[in-house]
């Protein structure tokens, strides 16, 4: 069994392994050449809109994300995203979390 070494990424992977588990096997699942195509490809446009059109019907899409996001998956599509749109959510939520304001006594969070 696959275990990442990172203590948020292993317990992240634990729930989605748990989440699958509740949900029984994803579709994905059944068409790992869409959702991981060899190094030597990209996938295809028709590959990708597959892919994201299963991950949008998913009902483990945001353990899915939440797993690639900690992880920093560098390959595949996960919960309908492409290596680079995870990088541009990743650096969208920092940028916006850096322009909150600090909670204050007056309002807790």
């Amino acid at each position: 069994m696959f275990l990442p070494t990172d203590e948020a990424a292993r317990k992240s992977y634990i729930e989605l392994l748990k989440a699958m588990q509740e949900e029984g096997t994803p579709e994905c699942a059944q068409l790992p050449d869409v959702f991981f195509p060899n190094e030597y490809e990209f996938g295809s446009r028709t590959d990708i809109r597959l892919a994201k059109a299963v991950c949008a019907r998913c009902p483990i899409r945001m353990q899915c994300l939440e797993y690639a996001l900690i992880a920093r998956e560098p390959h595949g599509i996960w919960a309908g995203l492409l290596p680079r749109e995870r990088a541009d959510l990743k650096r969208l939520a920092r940028t916006t979390s850096s322009r909150l304001p600090e909670p204050s006594a007056q309002h807790p969070a």
